[in-house]
């Protein structure tokens, strides 16, 4: 049996980790949960700052970059924009639309 393992990224508010909240825009949130998974366990989980979030322009291309940079296979967020979503697809990064303030826990539950 194949067990599948993702380095999944959710756009979030705060720290909290899986208690946290889904950002409402992908580039402009404040921090990136990252979650290792197994199947649909996750394994690790870390908080990054979304160093990208404070700049005036040009924050979806460094926002996935940042995301390229950590070795993310999939990208949880609300709607993103077509640039990003091209910049997306060619780093092979998978993208599945959530809803903003979902809880990041409740995520997962997809992944099975």
């Amino acid at each position: 049996m194949m067990v599948i393992t993702l380095r999944i990224a959710v756009p979030t508010k705060n720290t909290r980790g899986l208690d946290g909240e889904v950002a409402e825009v992908f580039s402009r949130a404040p921090f990136f949960t990252l979650i290792d998974t197994v199947g649909s366990e996750p394994k690790s989980i870390d908080v990054i700052d979304n160093t990208a979030s404070s700049y005036s322009h040009g924050v979806g291309p460094m926002a996935v970059k940042i995301l390229h940079d950590n070795g993310v296979d999939l990208l949880f967020a609300p709607e993103i924009g077509i640039g990003t979503s091209t910049l997306l697809e060619e780093m092979k990064i998978r993208y599945k639309k959530v809803e903003k303030n979902a809880k990041v826990s409740t995520l997962l539950v997809d992944l099975t």
